[in-house]
Parts: structure tokens; C-alpha cells; sequence
């Protein structure tokens, strides 16, 4: 019940990209829903599993180990700096400083989460 108030607490919303298809939301679960056998009945969720940021987190991992010379070698990153936590936090960056009129910084920590 606590993680059902939690939900309402902090809503996510998604938008279309209509200017880049391939980094679209929108785009990207129109392909999964064709490619996965989505029933919808009540008791199947959309995305399969317990614990998704876990899923994701495992899955990035494996990737970057399998990359790890070449993520290093081209960017100077190492990877062990990177993580899930990454992702929201590049793209809060991107959209706080990609322009002279960037969103407000309540916006872009709501987005962000």
C-alpha cells in the first residue's frame, strides 16, 4: 500500500520526440508492444519482472563489462563510474544546459527524479 501512495507522491510523465525517433519513449514501447505478446489482462504486467531498476542495472552492468576496453579506450571513461543513476543524471544535464532558454530547475528535478 506504501508503494502505491509513493506512486501518486511523484508522478512521471513521458512525451513524444517527434524531432528524433531513435530516443523517442513513445517510439520505443510502440516496438515493444510489437514485439512482445502484451495480453492485457489484469494480472500481466507490461514490463515482466519483480524489480526493474535491478533488471536494468544488472543489464547495464553486463554490457559494460563486455565493452569495458573500448568504453575506456574511446571516451577515458572508466567504467566503473558509470551507473543507472548515469542516465537520469546526463539527461537533467543535457536538457539544463543545451540552450540559453533551458527549462526551470524544478522542472528539470521532476522530470529527473
Amino acid at each position: 500500500m506504501i508503494r502505491q501512495e509513493k506512486k501518486k507522491e511523484n508522478p512521471r510523465h513521458v512525451y513524444a520526440n517527434p524531432h528524433d525517433v531513435l530516443v523517442c519513449p513513445i517510439t520505443a514501447i510502440a516496438i515493444y508492444l510489437s514485439t512482445f505478446n502484451i495480453t492485457g489482462t489484469k494480472d500481466t504486467a507490461l514490463f515482466p519482472g519483480d524489480n526493474q531498476y535491478k533488471r536494468f542495472a544488472t543489464s547495464l552492468e553486463k554490457i559494460l563489462d563486455k565493452y569495458k576496453d573500448e568504453i575506456e579506450r574511446d571516451f577515458g571513461i572508466d567504467i566503473k563510474d558509470l551507473g543507472v543513476h548515469s542516465f537520469r543524471k546526463g539527461a537533467a544535464g543535457y536538457i539544463s544546459s543545451g540552450s540559453t532558454c533551458a527549462p526551470l530547475q524544478l522542472a528539470t528535478n521532476l522530470l529527473a527524479g
